[in-house]
């Protein structure tokens, strides 16, 4: 075989651009084939719901003017760049991906990278010695499926020579995130060389900015309806109503939920057969459904209702295009594979066989060749629900399972998707789906590392799935690595410790993710000696971990020294590249903040917060929704410091500040940020109080209960213990307003909810019930209930025993008080107190009798 040389400078080295609706490849070593903008656009629009695809453009894009200069500022210079784009389904991160295309200057071979191309080029071409002879864009969309194939690509082009002309990657996914998953994969330094990193520009991803403002959103349903209206020329055609003129209108179209341009398309098609005001009042998903049911209704138009073989043949079509959806589209020989498979697994039949089924399907998806899925996403998503999640949630997870191994990466991604966009709407189908694949037999590590790679970090929905994957991948890789092994893998441990540990912290488990870290930073520190470039980022990050554990099980002067060693290593990396490194370093300093209030430093606290709040002012001033949720964290924090050092007001202004931003947040992306929203409102709550504002502060803390209740109920009893503690300050909001039968009621369920939590952890809540009882106690006093009162003051003495015999300064704020009311109440009904119950409590006892001989009253 003739050996070919492969010149960095790009001889003999060429890239293979497609054009027009043929493909034209000039053969070269190495080279790539992409998807011009023009192949992807359709310009043919056919059906109603066509106008929600990106591809057929079917509304200008609108309000992507500071997105568009960011990508334009990007493209500038020379050498490699790698950027990424995220935002939740509907954003338009697709639509901005072909607008940027289109308007790319001649000179630049631009287009889109299919997972197929990636993968074939990674394959058979060495990057290192990859020559590109002109400008060139590529655009990776859903780049989590890409994942591996990404960072075989980057590894290689860190070793590349520098090239005359410009080389730019950018990446589009919903999440991705530097702590963990499939983005961290690309540049984790137990994998990749510690260049890769300086590839991307920013190493932030940054997340498309939302519609905010109503003008903007009042425009793209005009334009939608403009699009519609032709295939609704039959009925009156809804009008969008003056500002100001409408207020129910105006205020509907206020809601967050509005700020992504799909959305409101979904909206407007909705409100073609049903009004504005009906169509505006849906939420999310329930647009979607409306819409994936008219779709379905589509593909069993033309069969006879009447006609059990007919019925039968629309049956199939409709869950064979539900299946196509979930695989994320099947070419015809894999589809004639599943048509005759769920045939004989559902014992249905075709009337005409299974491949006249593929050849009808083909038809009703306007498909020539492969069939596609259906787009966008989120409506793909309420098809396959709507179709399979009709039946038992068992027999769901079994079609599921068949599919599954037709387009593995393509069902993980679709099942994570649909998790994270309807688990609050109640389906519960996608999640035990994964299950399922992950606890299969014929699951191996590389599978479940494919899995716990692709879930988001922070999603509510998936939360105790992702730990227990990654508790179960950590504990088959423990024998193997934890003491020798190679480099490579003893980083992927450390890194899954490391993961591990904020699963195990997210769900209270102290002491676990304790362990968990500690271990990972270990590792980390003996790699950081032979390989300190590499791992010293990682090290750092580790640390601040570290730290956070150990402040979690009561260890502040360990905590401040993990914490400290953190920032030191920070100030060097962000001396050098601060475009990467400042973000950690604000990071470390919030949590040094925080190591140092716990010591009783807290002008040093102070000191450290506002530097991390500049930082991050400085970084949400030019990325907002990248670096927003950051600023609100430390301006959370920074309230807390104010307050420990007498600034009462400044701590209010800044916890408002921090209030108003999570608001925004979480109405956008509840499942995200609904939690920290929730927590900073009850803070809130706090700082009026203290500053005199009662009626604020119990509006404060009654709307923190009922978010508290809704994640509750809605997301996982991990976030009980939250609501257990607002309804505590809940109850003594209401007795400051003089509201004492519903501060009573209030109380009551704070002390039900931790009763039924120390059954399951004893050691961590029968303190805290211990003081929900002793606060009950002074209610029903309130009330005129004193004996009640006295036999619940002496249930708190009683549970609180143990620990305040083994730790009594850390309860000696209230639980001496709880003893004096038992007392109080004992001598005041002529009730004999229970000697064997107050033994722990002699010298509280000493000094309560000491004040009523000197005359104090009770």
């Amino acid at each position: 075989m003739t050996e070919h040389d492969a010149s960095p400078q790009g001889d003999h080295n060429i890239i293979v651009q497609a054009q027009g609706d043929g493909i034209n490849i000039t053969v070269g070593l190495p080279h790539l084939t992409l998807v011009p903008w023009q192949n992807r656009v359709r310009d043919d629009l056919k059906r109603d719901i066509q106008i929600l695809d990106a591809a057929y453009r079917a509304v200008p894009l609108i309000g992507r003017e500071c997105d568009l200069e960011f990508l334009s500022r990007w493209l500038e210079g020379s050498a490699i760049k790698v950027a990424t784009l995220i935002g939740r389904g509907g954003a338009g991160k697709t639509r901005l991906a072909l607008e940027l295309l289109e308007k790319m200057p001649d000179d630049w071979y631009a287009g889109f990278l299919t997972p197929e191309e990636g993968r074939r080029f990674i394959e058979h071409s060495d990057i290192s010695a990859w020559g590109w002879q002109r400008p060139t864009l590529i655009v990776v969309d859903y780049a989590a499926a890409l994942g591996l194939t990404l960072a075989a690509w980057l590894r290689g082009l860190a070793d590349h020579s520098p090239s005359k002309s410009p080389l730019r990657i950018l990446l589009l996914e919903r999440h991705a995130g530097l702590e963990g998953g499939w983005y961290h994969s690309l540049f984790d330094p137990s994998r990749q060389p510690t260049r890769v990193a300086e590839l991307f520009s920013p190493l932030e991803p940054r997340t498309l900015a939302p519609l905010d403002d109503s003008a903007q959103r009042r425009e793209v349903l005009g334009y939608a309806l403009a699009r519609a209206r032709p295939f609704y020329s039959e009925r009156p055609a809804p009008a969008i109503p003056t500002p100001g003129i409408h207020v129910h209108f105006d205020k509907l179209l206020e809601d967050p939920q509005w700020a992504d341009p799909l959305l409101l398309l979904m909206a407007a098609l909705v409100a073609c057969e049903n009004g504005f005001p009906a169509a505006l009042s849906l939420s999310r998903p329930e647009l979607a459904k409306n819409l994936a049911d008219k779709e379905a209704r589509r593909i069993r138009h033309g069969f006879d209702p009447q006609d059990p073989q007919s019925v039968q043949d629309a049956d199939l079509l409709v869950h064979l295009y539900a299946c196509v959806t979930l695989c994320g589209g099947l070419d015809r020989e894999r589809l004639l594979k599943l048509a005759k498979q769920e045939c004989e697994e559902l014992g249905m039949s075709y009337s005409r066989g299974p491949g006249a089924a593929v050849n009808d399907l083909a038809v009703r998806a306007g498909a020539v060749s492969s069939i596609p899925t259906m787009t966008p996403d989120l409506l793909a998503e309420a098809f396959w629900l709507g179709v399979l999640g009709k039946q038992n949630i068992t027999d769901g997870v079994e079609v599921v399972k068949r599919v599954f191994p037709l387009a593995v990466a393509s069902v993980v991604a679709v099942l994570i998707r649909s998790a994270t966009d309807f688990s609050r709407a109640g389906e519960s189908l996608p999640l035990a789906a994964l299950k399922a694949i992950a606890e299969s037999p014929q699951a191996d590590l590389d599978l479940k590392l494919v899995i716990e790679r692709a879930l988001p970090q922070d999603s509510l929905a998936l939360s105790d799935f992702a730990l227990s994957l990654t508790r179960e991948i950590v504990e088959l890789l423990l024998p193997i690595y934890l003491y020798g092994g190679s480099t490579d893998g003893r980083a992927v441990l450390a890194g899954m410790l490391d993961r591990l540990s904020s699963r195990q912290s997210a769900i209270e488990d102290r002491k676990g993710a304790l362990q968990s870290i500690t271990e990972a930073v270990r590792i980390y520190y003996e790699l950081s000696l032979t390989k300190r470039e590499k791992f010293f980022p990682e090290l750092a990050g580790s640390l601040i971990n570290l730290s956070t554990r150990q402040r979690g099980v009561g260890d502040p002067t360990g905590a401040l020294q993990s914490i400290t060693e953190s920032v030191r290593i920070y100030r060097v990396l962000s001396a050098s590249s601060p475009d990467q490194f400042l973000p950690e370093l604000s990071l470390s300093l919030n949590n040094l903040s925080n190591r140092q209030s716990d010591t009783g430093n807290f002008t040093a606290g102070l000191t450290s917060i506002v530097e991390a709040v500049e930082i991050r002012r400085k970084l949400s001033g030019s990325d907002p929704k990248k670096f927003m949720p950051d600023l609100a964290q430390s301006l959370n924090n920074l309230s807390n410091r104010r307050v420990q050092v007498g600034d009462v007001q400044g701590a209010l202004e800044s916890i408002s500040e921090a209030v108003r931003i999570f608001r925004d947040l979480s109405a956008s992306d509840p499942d995200r940020f609904l939690l920290d929203f929730a927590r900073s409102l009850g803070n809130l709550s706090t700082r009026q109080a203290r500053i005199g504002d009662r009626d604020g502060a119990l509006e404060s803390i009654e709307e923190t209960v009922r978010v508290f209740r809704d994640l509750s109920v809605s997301a996982s009893k991990r976030f009980l213990p939250d609501l257990a503690k607002s309804l505590i300050a809940l109850s003594s909001m209401q007795v400051e307003a003089g509201n004492h039968p519903d501060a009573l009621v209030s109380i009551i369920d704070a002390a039900r909810i931790l009763h039924d939590l120390s059954v399951l952890n004893p050691d961590r809540f029968l303190p805290e019930l211990a003081l929900s009882l002793s606060i009950l106690g002074d209610q029903l006093c309130a009330v005129g209930r004193q004996r009640e009162a006295m036999e619940t003051f002496a249930k708190s003495i009683r549970l609180l025993e143990p620990f305040y015999i083994r730790y009594p300064e850390a309860f000696r704020a209230w639980a001496p008080a709880t003893v004096r009311d038992y007392l109080v109440q004992s001598r005041q009904l002529g009730v004999e107190p229970d000697e064997q119950l107050l033994l722990p409590y002699q010298a509280v006892i000493a000094e309560y009798n000491l004040r009523l001989e000197e005359g104090e009253s009770e």
